[in-house]
């Protein structure tokens, strides 16, 4: 695979033509968490860090909706001595949109962030949608790829059957997302939206409504403070960023991924909930059976929240795994 080459780090006070030879990174003006770095063909990619600055890094994927603000207790990221970035795809956040982007060009994308921030080896963990995007990395980058975890993850939506466990909503835009209906798909992505800005308008009124739509055991995640602020400006990102993203995602995800996942050489560590209808056990299980290394964490009683329970548990196994894997 072709990587691109990456001599500097530079402030975004670069003139403009800088940008287009060498990657950036920068502060985002509005928020000092948030971050951005611009790759040689111009795109930004937003990301945000977390945890333990002088830990080990983490790239972390974020699901469907997404940003980069989507992620777990910081706490426990600190104390498990992880570096956590969470990097938002082209179309999300802050990151720009990327013509006939592909699982593995994402792939290029992450190859180019390590090597602007100067990482050469880290783990892969995706999350929901952002599993085959993890899996991509594992297949192109297996060299700088230390460890792979997806969490209620999706598998190959391509396959017959495959979105026959879903809700109603998400088995339509997936199928749309087959047929490349993008002006179908954006409508609903703007009436999804719409919806979003309601929520975000009363989040005390409309939190307990979207909660009743996953296991009872998950509900509390909704009440508790961290989650539920994470949440909303998770979805704020969203709202805010547009549905372009979205629709990119979809496409891609309902088609065929571009690579086998036979050749994945690296070992593959799923962590699945037995309840989760969003992403189905299923799917996750013929990857498993596919991928030469793999093994599966299923968690009983569990639905699609899994990594917000169980996030101490995942970073102790991948610290284990990144070990002894080299």
């Amino acid at each position: 695979m072709e990587r691109t080459d990456i001599p500097t780090v530079r402030d975004s006070s670069a003139s403009p033509s800088s940008l287009n030879i060498h990657p950036t990174i920068s502060q985002a003006t509005h928020e000092i968490t948030d971050r951005i770095i611009t790759l040689s063909d111009g795109r930004q990619i937003g990301f945000c860090e977390y945890g333990d600055p002088d830990g080990y890094p983490l790239f972390m994927f974020h699901g469907v909706p997404g940003s980069r603000y989507q992620r777990p207790s910081e706490g426990v990221t600190r104390s498990r001595g992880i570096r956590l970035f969470v990097l938002e795809r082209p179309g999300f956040g802050l990151s720009g949109r990327k013509k006939e982007r592909t699982l593995l060009s994402w792939a290029d994308d992450v190859s180019a962030f390590a090597d602007c921030l100067k990482i050469e080896r880290f783990g892969v963990l995706g999350l929901s949608a952002g599993g085959p995007y993890a899996l991509s990395c594992a297949f192109s980058l297996p060299e700088r790829v230390s460890s792979v975890f997806v969490i209620s993850g999706l598998g190959q939506m391509d396959i017959a059957g495959a979105t026959r466990q879903m809700p109603f909503h998400e088995k339509w835009l997936f199928e749309l997302g087959k047929r490349s209906a993008k002006i179908t798909m954006r409508i609903l992505i703007e009436i999804l939206r719409g919806l979003t800005a309601i929520l975000l308008h009363n989040p005390q009124r409309y939190l307990p409504v979207l909660a009743r739509f996953f296991p009872e055991g998950e509900r509390p995640f909704f009440k508790k403070a961290e989650d539920s602020r994470m949440f909303l400006k998770d979805i704020g990102a969203n709202h805010q960023s547009g549905g372009a993203g979205i629709v990119d995602d979809l496409i891609i995800l309902s088609k065929p991924w571009g690579f086998d996942p036979e050749c994945i050489s690296r070992t593959v560590h799923f962590w699945h909930g037995d309840l989760d209808l969003i992403a189905p056990l299923f799917l996750i299980e013929n990857l498993e059976k596919e991928i030469p290394s793999s093994e599966i964490r299923l968690i009983r009683g569990e639905g699609h929240l899994l990594i917000f329970r169980y996030w101490a548990e995942i970073l102790d196994e991948f610290n284990r795994s990144r070990t002894e894997q080299g």
